[in-house]
């Protein structure tokens, strides 16, 4: 499988950009734009690739949903889900090694892929601590940047 370059740039873009909308900005607005670029992004990934393991548009849909209706608990709900997305094979991205992540993934081990795994790799640990955060922001109710929002 190959690495698209458009698709590796993106991943720590996305990140980026959702740090800094869950940082800065009014967080059930932030979210419903950043869980609509990644459901976007993984249905393009599901009908376009063919991918039909990608299940990320529908954690991602629900997240969408629900922070754009500004429901917070239930965007709670919807970033556990997010959050058990990158949770549930963490274990295995984390222990393998680079070139491991690159042959399992993308079935090469070349240096193209393997820039690519080490990409994913921070890709994917910055989605844990991001939706972690998020998850925490949405329990404690900081909605606002540094304001908490009485329950």
């Amino acid at each position: 499988m190959s690495v698209n370059p458009i698709a590796t740039t993106l991943m720590p873009l996305s990140q980026a950009v959702s740090w800094y909308l869950v940082l800065n900005q009014p967080l059930l607005p932030s979210l419903s734009k950043i869980s609509t670029f990644y459901c976007a992004w993984a249905l393009y990934k599901k009908i376009a690739k063919g991918d039909q393991k990608e299940l990320g548009h529908i954690s991602m849909g629900i997240l969408a949903v629900t922070s754009y209706s500004g429901k917070r608990y239930a965007s709670l709900a919807g970033t556990v889900l997010v959050l058990a997305n990158f949770l549930l094979p963490a274990y295995y991205v984390l222990s393998w090694s680079v070139e491991k992540v690159a042959e399992k993934l993308k079935k090469d081990v070349t240096n193209k892929t393997i820039k690519w795994a080490y990409i994913f790799k921070a890709y994917f640990v910055s989605n844990l601590a991001l939706w972690g955060m998020v998850c925490y922001k949405l329990s404690q109710g900081e909605l606002l940047p540094g304001e908490v929002v009485a329950t």
